[in-house]
């Protein structure tokens, strides 16, 4: 292991000038003076972090106070000592968040070492005392910027209090470096926000909001872990922000935050709060009235009209998903085409929010008695339903999707109608192949006639719950396996599988196979054992779904 030599340097009777600022005598090198041509970087800055006198890492520069130093690490070509070593640069203060941005702050230093060693075979480090640059300790981090070192090969002159130009060779130099300045300890905080309630259970999130310490420039581990009660509901994560944690309304949370980086561990930040009680439908309206459009009178336009229920105190605006201007905060919104139209209301004595979705379509040239999406607790997918009391040349229905809004419907199925019936006719349709994400996914019927002609329904909205991501609860045996036989599927933890039905893709790099559902293990194995004997050479993901859980297994064909 290399030994890293420290020399601290103090800055008193010694000889060694201090300074934070430039003077005619000590002016800035780096500006109108030829430094660093030639023989440059002789002289290589490897890091720096904020330390004590003694070149110890600061752990505590949050909790105020000075003297403040930092410590350069370096080392050098030179085969001997450097003499009148002194280190121009400035200290950035920049926002994490925009690294690549404007500084907050700059601050000018400008200090004289004086003779140090070479430190060709191991780094060495030398401290510098620096300005208090008014630390928050938040979302910034420092930078010691555009920093020029120089100095004589030989020690025939004092350039300790002044100093030109001319008295620095430029080939004994190193100009331009940028380096982070680090911190010892990491110092960090978060909070969270909930979406308002559109379904039983709204969505959570929770975001870093403070994130100060390290070294900006190399990645930081977050360790999230929540647990929601009632239920005992626990959950870890690593991404960067834990989002869209789907917590139902009247639940509490208890959250913990941990960052790490390298060998750096922070200390686990907790968060408990709760989530709470929806608006229901009935505490917010009294009466709703929607006016659709006419499609044989073409200038026809229609309404919502609203009116809300005399026990609260509400603010509320509309908005539409067609159309990113409208914007009303009447109750009764008119003159309205064709789209989706978004209420939100806000209880102004708790702070709890609902948004309702309206939709002003045409009127159907089949009479649409009802039509409902409803995502099953068993199997992760949606069924809608749909009847018609009266239907005349009805071709089909296209059923539609939107994982994004109402801005993005594409078809994911179709339906055939009656034709012509003056009973009642029941349809359904299920969406098995649900996205993995959570949040809400909206479906719509498009209603086709024989001669072309269509119009919309209304939009109907499902929330899908967060998906668990597993890993060791199923096996794949024998794996790797060979060309023309097949393999099993095994469960290994019982307790994370319930019975639910099994939701199966085959995937490899080239394509995937729909999903199958399979009420049971064994039902899925007798599939496969008909399927897999075909499935080529190389690497096989087989995914399977249950409940809002997913695992993907590798299997190697041979």
């Amino acid at each position: 292991m290399k030994r890293i030599l420290i020399l601290s340097i103090f800055f008193t009777a010694f000889g060694m000038a201090t300074g934070f600022g430039q003077s005619a005598d000590r002016p800035d090198l780096r500006e109108n003076c030829n430094t660093c041509q030639g023989q440059q970087n002789s002289f290589i800055i490897l890091n720096s972090y904020f330390s004590d006198s003694n070149g110890n890492p600061r752990e505590n520069i949050c909790d105020g106070g000075g003297p403040y130093f930092i410590s350069i690490l370096y080392s050098s070509n030179r085969q001997n000592n450097v003499h009148n070593l002194r280190i121009m640069a400035d200290i950035l203060k920049k926002n994490i968040s925009d690294p690549d941005g404007d500084p907050i702050e700059s601050t000018y230093i400008e200090r004289f070492v004086g003779t140090v060693s070479p430190c060709q075979n191991s780094p060495c480090s030398i401290q510098i005392p620096i300005p208090d640059l008014d630390f928050v300790c938040a979302n910034e981090f420092y930078e010691l910027s555009n920093a020029l070192v120089v100095f004589t090969p030989n020690n025939n002159s004092n350039l300790a209090n002044s100093y030109s130009c001319d008295n620095y060779n430029p080939a004994q130099c190193s100009g331009g470096l940028s380096v982070p300045i680090e911190v010892g300890s990491l110092s960090y905080n978060f909070d969270y926000i909930y979406e308002c309630i559109e379904g039983e259970d709204p969505l959570i999130s929770f975001f870093l909001t403070s994130l100060f310490g390290g070294n900006p420039t190399q990645s930081y581990s977050i360790n999230w872990q929540y647990t929601i009660n009632p239920g005992n509901i626990t959950g870890t994560s690593t991404d960067f922000n834990l989002t869209d944690v789907s917590i139902p309304a009247g639940s509490t949370f208890s959250v913990n935050l941990t960052v790490n980086q390298g060998t750096l561990e922070g200390t686990p930040i907790p968060l408990n709060g709760s989530v709470p009680e929806a608006l229901t439908y009935d505490d917010v309206f009294d009466q709703v009235t929607i006016v659709d459009i006419d499609e044989n009178i073409p200038t026809e336009t229609g309404s919502i009209d609203i009116e809300f229920n005399d026990d609260g105190d509400f603010f509320y605006y509309w908005s539409s998903f067609d159309d990113e201007d409208f914007y009303s905060e009447e109750s009764r919104i008119e003159d309205l085409p064709e789209g989706t139209y978004k209420l939100t209301i806000v209880d102004t004595q708790t702070g709890t929010c609902r948004s309702e979705i309206f939709n002003i379509a045409r009127i159907l040239p089949i009479e649409l008695a009802n039509f409902n999406a409803v995502l099953s607790s068993t199997s992760r997918l949606a069924e809608l339903l749909w009847s018609t009391t009266k239907e005349w040349e009805n071709s089909h229905f296209e059923i539609e999707r939107s994982d994004d809004g109402v801005k993005a419907f594409q078809k994911i199925g179709q339906v055939t109608g009656m034709g012509w019936s003056d009973e009642i006719v029941d349809y359904a349709f299920e969406d098995k192949e649900l996205p993995l994400r959570s949040g809400p996914v909206y479906y719509r019927l498009k209603q086709v006639d024989y001669n072309g002609t269509y119009a919309y329904s209304k939009t109907m909205m499902v929330r899908l719950p967060a998906v668990q991501f597993t890993q060791g609860v199923w096996r794949a045996y024998p794996n790797p396996s060979k060309v023309g036989e097949s393999f099993r599927i095994s469960l290994m933890e019982s307790t994370a599988y319930q019975g639910e039905a099994i939701t199966m893709r085959l995937l490899n790099s080239l394509t995937a196979t729909a999903p199958l559902t399979f009420q049971n293990e064994t039902e899925l194995n007798q599939h496969l054992s008909q399927v897999m004997p075909y499935a080529p050479k190389g690497l096989l993901i087989v995914e399977l779904q249950w409940g809002n859980k997913v695992e993907h297994i590798k299997v190697m064909r041979k």
